[in-house]
């Protein structure tokens, strides 16, 4: 469990260690970073835009590496992050026509193109539906059904289980 710790609660009590912040008496690893301040939970504001802003603390912001794909060691930037989400999601309102309130069903394993494609969908403030894509074919019926996709995101390795499916 992961909580904010106030600066004072972190110096004054004697229950936490105040290199790493773990609180012997809670058992937990309070975070020693401020507060990020969150928009209102009523503001109109898209993940994207509020995601932004947040890589401007460093020196270099769109040099910083956002994304590391363990399998290979590929990184990548922020910069180049962004870059390919604006233009994924550029590519989704032209060719297929994705909107805001559309639904998508996400079937994919850990890639490093999943987060561009998250993140490209949730700029055009697009429903996210992410599947497993272990689960059966009765599982992924069902929540297709639940969530009223109007598309599937799949790689080939897993697309023949949608097959069923009519988006």
């Amino acid at each position: 469990m992961f909580l904010h710790m106030d600066e004072r609660t972190r110096i004054s009590s004697p229950h936490i260690d105040p290199k790493s912040g773990f609180n012997r008496a809670s058992m937990t690893f309070p975070s020693l970073k401020p507060p990020l301040l969150l928009p209102p939970p009523n503001a109109a504001v898209s993940v994207s835009t509020y995601v932004l802003p947040l890589r401007c603390n460093s020196l270099r912001p769109n040099l910083v590496t956002a994304i590391i794909d363990a399998a290979t060691g590929h990184l990548l930037s922020y910069g180049e992050f962004i870059h390919r989400a604006q233009i994924l999601a550029t590519n989704l309102t032209i060719v297929l026509k994705l909107s805001k309130g559309d639904t998508t069903l996400v079937l994919h394993p850990n890639l490093i193109q999943v987060p561009i494609l998250y993140f490209a969908l949730l700029s055009l403030d697009v429903v996210l539906s992410p599947v497993n894509p272990l689960s059966t074919c009765s599982e992924l019926t069902r929540l297709f059904n639940i969530s009223n996709s109007s598309i599937i995101f799949a790689v080939s390795l897993v697309a023949e289980k949608t097959h069923e499916f009519h988006v």
